[in-house]
């Protein structure tokens, strides 16, 4: 589990929790989690009416879902349609982490502190990477892993399709209502 920033800067990371568990139950039993509902929503957030996470599941007052069901509303629709182009972030963090980090894909060892630390040094890796703006090519050392690359530019393709359908929907449905 992670968390990041606008600019797909790992904030915080939660790793060496099985892989088969519910996103809730991994974030429910985090440090983070319980350190906020321990110490207050104040002990991350400065201003908890202005900042507050996004995430799929398990809504608190300091962590904002999706609306759910079949009853949701053209409001609730759009409230949904804002939270996902935000919280497209984290995916992007996670494709340009496994992007750059591909060895972190297939950890070679039955070690899981050492499987921790390997995937831990990349999410630093990737936010030092980040910060001085250093860029990625797979080009960089003549490599054409093709397979991985057509599977990355799908992946792109597929959230850019889901952007443009959501920018057209927003827009026929704004211009079929007469909002401004």
């Amino acid at each position: 589990m992670a968390i990041c920033d606008s600019n797909t800067l790992f904030t915080y990371v939660f790793l060496g929790y099985p892989g088969s568990a519910h996103d809730s139950r991994v974030f429910e039993n985090s440090i983070m989690c319980k350190n906020i509902e321990r110490h207050g929503p104040n002990f991350y957030f400065l201003d908890t009416q202005k900042y507050h996470l996004i995430g799929d599941s398990a809504l608190r007052t300091w962590l904002i879902t999706p609306y759910r069901g079949d009853n949701v509303t053209r409001k609730q629709k759009f409230h949904n349609y804002c939270l996902s182009s935000d919280r497209v972030k984290i995916e992007h963090c996670f494709g340009a982490y496994k992007g750059r980090w591909r060895r972190v894909q297939y950890i070679n060892t039955y070690n899981i502190c050492k499987a921790v630390e390997i995937a831990t040094a990349a999410c630093v890796l990737h936010n030092f990477c980040i910060l001085h703006k250093d860029t990625w090519s797979n080009d960089f050392f003549g490599i054409h892993l093709d397979r991985n690359i057509n599977q990355a530019e799908e992946d792109r393709g597929i959230i850019e399709a889901k952007r443009k359908r959501n920018r057209i929907s927003d827009t026929l449905f704004l211009c079929r209502y007469n909002i401004e």
